[in-house]
């Protein structure tokens, strides 16, 4: 897997209320790895990114209901 770019945030399964210090990564198939956590590699397509609102987080909002959370 070669990386197209690495970003640190927090993870949350959605599932639970235990959040996750991960490494995001997406490959050049455009699938989101969490690089830290059990949770399956997601297709870039399924997921919702936020708009960059000044300094705020942004967040990756997840089919299967979690959310990664980044300040990059």
């Amino acid at each position: 897997m070669e990386a197209q770019f690495l970003i640190k945030g927090i993870l949350c399964d959605g599932q639970t209320s235990c959040h996750k210090e991960v490494v995001l990564i997406c490959d050049e198939n455009s699938m989101l790895h969490f690089q830290g956590s059990d949770i399956a590699p997601v297709n870039l397509k399924s997921a919702h990114i936020s708009p960059r609102l000044a300094n705020t987080s942004r967040f990756i909002k997840l089919p299967d209901g979690g959310q990664f959370e980044t300040t990059n």
